[in-house]
């Protein structure tokens, strides 16, 4: 990413400092990859921001601690909006195979079976 490049997110700048300092938690076979992995997290992570400013979710009071203040902002966000079903009984149950399995998909391998 040359630095005449400058990312915005609705006009809120994306700076080479951020990025440098995003980079270490993206791995990646170049430099060059880490460096766009790490400016679209950045991204992801401003429109979420922007996203709990716009719903007005901010950091509760008294509650600094271990998390960073954008981190909580997030969560919270998350925990509002995210709507996470719950599953129904048979999508916990085991996968049950035919007892003896058919032959069809016996194999070498599996003959200790």
């Amino acid at each position: 990413m040359d630095k005449a490049s400058v990312i915005t997110v609705n006009g809120v700048p994306i700076g080479e400092e951020a990025i440098a300092a995003e980079v270490q938690y993206h791995q990646a076979a170049s430099l060059e990859e880490a460096r766009q992995a790490a400016a679209q997290a950045l991204v992801v992570k401003q429109i979420l921001l922007q996203e709990a400013d716009r719903l007005g979710i901010q950091e509760p009071p008294g509650s600094e601690g271990d998390e960073p203040a954008e981190e909580t902002r997030i969560r919270l966000l998350m925990e509002q909006r995210v709507k996470v079903p719950e599953p129904d009984k048979d999508a916990n149950s085991p996968l049950s195979l035919p007892s003896p399995m058919p032959s069809a998909l016996r194999c070498s391998p599996c003959e200790a079976w």
